[in-house]
């Protein structure tokens, strides 16, 4: 059935109208085979027979399909082997991974409760088993294979780390980024991104932040490759909410925020970018953070407002940032003291002068 699976997302994605015909008629065959998984899904494969179909409109129409709440589990290894077996087509593998990650995740809340108990309820060996496919699948060759991984294993973290059934999955992770080749290393560090983005702090132990953020500083460095430094610099980015005690403390405050010094002067534009967005990001966060380099950030923001549009975008967004926090600083009244005003660093009343000119 793995084989008639992977056969059927290649042919329903085929130029030939008698091929992609042939293939919905085998779908609907096998989902009177085993009607429980409901494989037939209408508007999902009706999009894939589309002449031209791409894997955004793909994306689109599975997204669209949870609302129906129908059982997927029974797929899932089906799909998960499809994503990793290196002799199926690419686009087969990367079409496999959308699905998966999408039986994992919806925008409605009930929706996603159900996916959620339906992964639970999911045989725990076969669970074992596409995890392991996934993590494997990081190793592929292919940008968007691993791509489509990274997004599956997302989902999967999303649930398993919070419910504590899956507490090796940033060690393996960690592990992960210290093999070569460089493509695997960017694939786990997006991962982790990935990861960082759906839990909160509460989540994970003390040890297991240090280990992603210790991994994520090392990944921008300016030995990196371009793709690695750049996946870092956005995986840092969605791990600032677990950053708090790092930023607590002076020593590793310091390092993090030299290396995002370093990254902000990057040859690249879309580094240089995304350190910036990291910036926005501590300030929104961690509003005092910046106080001991904020004349280092102004000197990179009056230069990169003049010279550098796409990244001055982002600089302008930093200084608004603060603005909003000073005005709800300088808004918000102390309990039963009718105190107006909390006691603050005043970054733009310091910096006013100096960024009308800019």
């Amino acid at each position: 059935m793995a084989m008639d699976i992977s056969q059927l997302l290649q042919s329903v994605q085929s130029a030939a109208a008698a091929e992609r015909t042939g293939a919905k008629s085998k779908l609907r065959e096998l989902e009177e085979q085993n009607s429980k998984c409901k494989l037939k899904e209408t508007r999902f494969f009706e999009a894939l027979m589309a002449q031209g179909c791409n894997l955004i409109q793909v994306n689109n129409e599975v997204m669209s399909i949870h609302s129906a709440k129908h059982e997927w589990s029974k797929v899932d290894s089906i799909i998960s082997k499809t994503t990793v077996v290196k002799d199926i087509p690419n686009e087969s593998r990367i079409l496999a991974g959308i699905i998966l990650k999408n039986s994992l995740h919806a925008e409605d809340a009930a929706t996603k409760a159900y996916l959620v108990q339906q992964w639970a309820g999911t045989d725990i060996n076969c669970k074992s088993q596409i995890k392991v496919l996934l993590l494997n699948t990081l190793r592929s060759s292919i940008h968007q294979t691993r791509h489509a991984a990274s997004q599956a294993l997302q989902k999967i973290a999303s649930i398993e780390i919070p419910q504590k059934t899956w507490p090796d999955l940033v060690s393996l992770l960690v592990k992960m980024t210290e093999e070569k080749p460089a493509t695997l290393k960017q694939a786990t560090l997006e991962t982790l991104g990935y990861v960082c983005e759906e839990i909160s702090h509460k989540d994970l132990q003390e040890d297991e932040v240090n280990y992603i953020l210790y991994d994520v500083v090392q990944g921008m460095r300016y030995e990196e490759s371009v793709d690695v430094r750049l996946t870092a610099t956005r995986a840092l980015n969605n791990a600032l909410n677990l950053a708090k005690t790092k930023f607590q403390n002076e020593t590793d405050r310091n390092i993090i925020m030299n290396v995002l010094f370093e990254t902000a002067i990057a040859e690249e534009t879309i580094i240089r970018q995304s350190a910036f967005e990291c910036f926005v990001s501590i300030t929104s966060m961690y509003y005092d953070v910046p106080e001991p380099y904020i004349q280092e950030i102004f000197q990179l923001t009056a230069v990169a407002v003049q010279e550098d549009k796409i990244v001055g975008l982002q600089e302008i967004k930093f200084w608004s940032s603060i603005c909003d926090e000073e005005i709800k600083l300088q808004n918000y009244k102390v309990p039963d003291t009718h105190v107006s005003e909390v006691p603050h660093p005043r970054f733009i009343e310091k910096a006013l002068s100096y960024l009308i000119p800019v």
